[in-house]
């Protein structure tokens, strides 16, 4: 799926990208062929694969770090530990700066 900032109705304005040349990078077929390079890397560069985990960061890397894990498991039949973290920023008490 891709953004439309032309049929984003979360914003009143008109986006500055609206008029951008859209550009697909990796297609699905390309997104799975490197998540099964980076699969096998993590599994040839770690013998001992009870000593990796993942960490996905939110929102998309979570998704992106289970497919991993699952690649990770297929290939080599070991489980990876896998957790997502959340780095929102959220104002501090007292305004800005304030501690």
């Amino acid at each position: 799926m891709h953004y439309d900032p032309a049929r984003d109705t979360s914003r009143n304005s008109v986006s500055a990208v609206s008029n951008a040349v859209e550009r697909v990078l990796l297609d699905g077929d390309g997104m799975s062929r490197t998540l099964s390079r980076i699969a096998h890397e993590v599994i040839e560069r770690n013998p001992d694969l009870e000593r990796v985990a993942l960490v996905g960061i939110h929102t998309r890397g979570v998704p992106l770090a289970h497919r991993l894990g699952q690649l990770i498991e297929e290939r080599a039949g070991v489980e990876v530990p896998l957790d997502a973290s959340d780095h929102t920023v959220t104002p501090r008490a007292g305004g800005e700066g304030g501690a």
